[in-house]
């Protein structure tokens, strides 16, 4: 055999003795590779789901309507309930209110800005659907619920209802609203129930010994001429019989209610 052939040998014979060492290292870094691996995985399974971005609340009138947990545009088409947005601190919020709110001139007073609020609800609660659209707002509050609501939900828009009607449905209205617009509002509605109670175990526990002959009987008239009364299961007869009073109107349902100089006369309340 030459040495040129004895020298090819040499460099194409594999290198045995350092196959071990390589077949360790190889198997360490796949072993590495893996419980990496392994690791990353886990970490991901366990991450932090997403915030939520959205809540059920149940309305006045019963629905389980979801809205945004954010709440910056309000849409208003309950009059009452736009006093209510502005004592709970979301006045700058509201987009759209009913026609004739601008009128009170207590309201503004408190908040100047309510000249600058279009009036897009009509009477009745009618509403210009496209307008509506065009503010973009996150939830509408209604006059009432069931029907009322199919308009707004059909055109994609969250609503529901949180008027009140009679005084008991006073605070969880307010507190309905502190639910739905969070934060400080949230805070304020429920300073305003404590409040609203309190006063109200008290007033009740200083007329509690009044006798029916001692109540005055009140009719309460919201306008004249024409002579329109409120009465019956309303807020107004709700605040007469708590104030220690008798509702003389007590059979008229309802507020605002047109009724003859005649029927006023036959009530002959103490109290007008």
């Amino acid at each position: 055999m030459t040495a040129r052939s004895t020298l090819v040998r040499q460099r194409t014979r594999p290198d045995r003795s350092a196959s071990p060492r390589r077949l360790f290292a190889l198997g360490a870094a796949a072993a590495m590779a893996a419980l990496a691996a392994g690791c990353g995985s886990s970490g991901s399974s366990g991450s932090t789901p997403a915030a939520p971005t959205t809540q059920v609340v149940t309305s006045m009138s019963g629905e389980k309507v979801t809205v945004p947990l954010r709440i910056d545009r309000i849409a208003e088409q309950f009059p009452a309930h736009t006093v209510t947005d502005i004592m709970l601190g979301v006045g700058n919020k509201l987009v759209a209110i009913p026609q004739n709110v601008k009128t009170i001139p207590f309201l503004r007073k408190v908040f100047p800005d309510i000249n600058s609020k279009p009036e897009l609800f009509r009477n009745g609660g009618k509403v210009n659907m496209e307008e509506l659209l065009k503010l973009k707002p996150d939830v509408v509050s209604t006059i009432s619920g069931g029907a009322t609501l199919t308009p707004f939900t059909q055109a994609g828009l969250p609503a529901l209802d949180m008027d009140f009607n009679t005084f008991p449905e006073l605070v969880p209205s307010i507190t309905l609203a502190g639910t739905v617009y969070g934060g400080a509002a949230a805070a304020k509605a429920k300073e305003y129930g404590d409040y609203v109670n309190a006063k109200l175990s008290m007033v009740q526990s200083r007329l509690a010994s009044l006798t029916p002959a001692q109540k005055p009987s009140v009719v309460h008239i919201a306008s004249y001429p024409p002579l329109v009364v409120d009465g019956g299961p309303s807020l107004i007869g709700g605040w007469i019989k708590l104030a220690g009073g008798t509702d003389a109107a007590g059979a008229v349902k309802g507020t605002h209610v047109s009724v003859s100089m005649e029927q006023l006369l036959r009530w002959n309340p103490d109290v007008l």
